[in-house]
């Protein structure tokens, strides 16, 4: 687990990365920029999955504290009926085009899981392929199915019995059909 200090530190690099990258831009604007950036890198998803616009605006207020960034005219928000702040960076201050490193936790570094797009489709550590497809194993999804299958049989059997007794009351069978 990554220290709240050191993923702290690594947010405030990310905005200014983000930032430098943007342009001007708003804190949700920025929120989806730093997350892009970061997941596209392939960075753990602790490092970005818990970003929130307030958590970024109030980045956006620390760093324009240490003078990293300053506050430029309001934007008129359609969505949310009222204006909403556009930052820049300081004409003075330079980001680098490098994403910020990632934290590490603890004294152990931190190893980048192998994107998921590049393991077949259902492999899974330790099994062959295709044997747990979805998470679940070939019995399991028998059983789902079976439940699933079950619970159709009784759908069908309640539309069969109101049918019946629809056929009923338009042939004026009454108590004929049962």
């Amino acid at each position: 687990m990554i220290q709240p200090e050191q993923l702290r530190e690594y947010h405030r690099n990310l905005a200014l990365h983000a930032l430098g990258a943007a342009g001007e831009c708003s804190a949700a604007e920025l929120l989806e920029q730093m997350g892009s950036a970061a997941m596209f890198a392939g960075h753990p998803a602790e490092c970005w999955r818990g970003l929130t616009t307030p958590m970024v605006a109030g980045l956006l207020r620390e760093l324009d504290g240490d003078r990293l960034v300053e506050r430029r005219n309001n934007r008129h928000n359609s969505k949310q009926g009222r204006p909403e702040p556009i930052w820049g960076l300081r004409p003075d201050v330079a980001v680098g085009d490098a994403l910020p490193a990632v934290p590490r936790a603890g004294a152990a570094p931190v190893e980048l899981a192998e994107p998921r797009a590049t393991l077949p489709l259902g492999a899974y550590a330790g099994q062959p392929s295709g044997s747990r497809q979805g998470g679940l194993t070939e019995g399991q999804r028998l059983a789902l199915l079976q439940v699933e299958f079950e619970e159709m049989q009784a759908r069908m059997a309640a539309e069969w019995q109101t049918f019946r007794a629809r056929a009923a009351r338009v042939l004026n069978l009454g108590a004929e059909v049962g």
